[in-house]
């Protein structure tokens, strides 16, 4: 629009110039030209000369909590840039989400520049910002460029954790399982990985004497073996779309985080558990403390999500022959959770009074 206004702006002082035969008008519109050629020549010099980068110095946030955005913009031309506007894109990875903001800036020649943004989310999960685009103005602002940018950076929204009622049956406290992943304070009798090897005691078995370690130290000597530290709980995550509001996401999240966070309260290992759609394969995180649930967060935001149904349970079978477990609870987007792929018991809500026993 700056562009037409000054267009006809020029034409009108060349028109009065040439109808009354007056100089200063001549000069006024020899001087419009010079300063839109001037300016035109001056912008098509900073074209791919200025670039942006994208920071985030604290990458996680509760939700609803403002993160700050840093944007550093470089010019590496002769000139500097007074018109700088930058089209920012944020998206959610669940749901796919998006809000667009803008930014002006002006950065000097051989310069850079630094502007923030405070950019806040309803919904937890992984979020995307991208610069998309890169706009720039010549001094009149009577032509811009776009610029191409592409720079991306993610942060983190937490889902809201809170107590979830739960027993751990006395089975499930015992439980040992088929695992890769032994007791280092404890012997088992896992067959396949030795704990330690020990002198004699009375009342040890025979078949566990270790007749080589034996004659080299000419006495009896006792092979003790492992105890697998299996997981009898196993937590099912869903990310197929159901055509359900997006917030369906954060509660399921919600719900089984919390169930996770109290199942490593009372000490009891278990694996949270997805299927990647873009690796095509179900991924899992074991968790025996608290601290791990926030690293395989990093994990489970990554999860993307599907249309077609995927036999969670079964392809976990398939992934991990030979592997046992006494419970397992699927959380889908529905707000349903799913016990050992046949019962539906209520979703864990924050206040709940009923207890969940695994």
């Amino acid at each position: 629009m700056r562009a037409v206004v000054y267009l006809l702006t020029a034409a009108a002082t060349a028109y009065a110039a040439i109808l009354y035969r007056n100089r200063p008008l001549t000069c006024l519109f020899a001087a419009e030209i010079f300063l839109a050629v001037f300016s035109i020549v001056i912008l098509l010099s900073l074209h791919k000369k200025i670039s942006v980068q994208i920071s985030i110095p604290i990458p996680v946030a509760e939700r609803g909590q403002k993160v700050n955005v840093f944007l550093r913009i470089r010019n590496r031309g002769w000139f500097p840039a007074s018109r700088v506007r930058i089209r920012l894109v944020c998206r959610q990875q669940f749901g796919g989400e998006q809000q667009t903001f803008t930014i002006l800036s002006a950065v000097a020649d051989r310069g850079v520049t630094t502007e923030r943004a405070d950019i806040s989310t309803v919904f937890s999960g992984r979020v995307f910002l991208t610069v998309k685009e890169l706009l720039i103005s010549d001094y009149l602002g009577i032509l811009s460029l776009k610029i191409r940018a592409g720079e991306e950076t993610y942060f983190h929204v937490m889902p809201e954790i809170y107590d979830v009622p739960l027993l751990v049956s006395e089975q499930a406290r015992r439980f040992s399982g088929n695992s890769d992943t032994f007791d280092e304070k404890k012997s088992g009798d896992d067959v396949s990985e030795i704990f330690q090897i020990r002198e004699y005691r009375g009342g040890d078995r025979m078949q566990r004497v270790h007749w080589k370690m034996s004659a080299r130290m000419d006495e009896l000597m006792i092979k003790e073996y492992s105890l697998p530290l299996g997981c009898p709980v196993v937590l099912f995550l869903s990310f197929q779309k159901s055509g359900k509001k997006r917030e369906n996401f954060d509660r399921m999240l919600s719900a089984a985080l919390s169930v996770s966070f109290a199942l490593a309260r009372e000490q009891c290992r278990h694996y949270l558990a997805w299927y990647q759609a873009d690796e095509q394969r179900v991924l899992r995180a074991r968790i025996e403390r608290e601290e791990q649930i926030y690293e395989a967060l990093e994990l489970v935001f990554g999860a993307i999500s599907y249309e077609q149904p995927v036999l969670l349970r079964e392809l976990y079978r398939e992934q991990y022959p030979g592997e046992s477990w006494l419970t397992d609870l699927k959380f889908t987007p529905l707000l349903t959770v799913i016990r050992n792929g046949e019962e539906e018991i209520p979703m864990p809500e924050k206040g709940g009074k009923s207890e969940l026993v695994v």
